[in-house]
């Protein structure tokens, strides 16, 4: 077995120390944002709550913005990687009420993103498991797609703004009001995930 340069030890163990940064000024400034507008929030404030220096900040981020950038990143990620299981292709309740889950689940980041503003450009791939397909049909579908799942986004909002009083399956029953099965088929759905998988 070949020795590791001990160049490659160091570069691992920085990469690693620059993770746990990170992660320390996102969690730092979740919790910041619990009891403060984003606007009011300073530099200063999320190294001291997380307990790195400004210059490990400045290391890893250029702005307080980039900050909730990486957090929306990292939700879509865990919402992208969910979505493209088999488990869900041409089930569409299904998809409807996993969506609500996750929403749930990451309420507290959603809840942060719609603080800072951002609502506007809040999960923009919650169509990911149709919209990557909607150049293959028609205009119409196209803006059928961007409608329903707007409605879906704007619902679940509300919903997380409101408590979450309703469980995810009444979301999803709700939701299915909006079901596009009928204009898209489900089979060739199926059949992409499989590919793409």
């Amino acid at each position: 077995m070949a020795a590791m340069n001990p160049l490659d030890v160091v570069h691992l163990s920085n990469n690693r120390a620059n993770q746990i940064t990170r992660e320390s000024i996102c969690t730092a400034m979740i919790k910041l944002m619990e009891t403060k507008e984003f606007d009011q929030i300073t530099i200063s404030e999320i190294v001291r709550c997380a307990g790195v220096s400004r210059p490990s900040f400045y290391r890893n981020y250029d702005s307080k913005e980039d900050i909730i950038i990486e957090i929306e990143k990292g939700v879509l990620q865990y919402f992208e990687e969910t979505f493209r299981t088999e488990e869900l292709a041409g089930n569409q309740r299904l998809r409807i009420y996993r969506y609500f889950e996750l929403m749930e689940e990451n309420k507290l980041a959603v809840m942060i993103l719609q603080k800072a503003k951002l609502s506007d450009r809040l999960f923009p791939k919650l169509s990911l498991f149709v919209e990557e397909y909607v150049h293959r049909y028609s205009p119409e579908f196209h803006y059928k797609v961007v409608g329903t799942l707007g409605a879906i986004k704007a619902i679940a909002l509300d919903w997380i703004a409101g408590g979450m009083k309703e469980s995810c399956e009444t979301m999803a029953d709700i939701c299915m009001h909006f079901d596009l099965s009928e204009d898209f088929p489900q089979e060739y759905l199926k059949t992409d995930m499989k590919e793409e998988g």
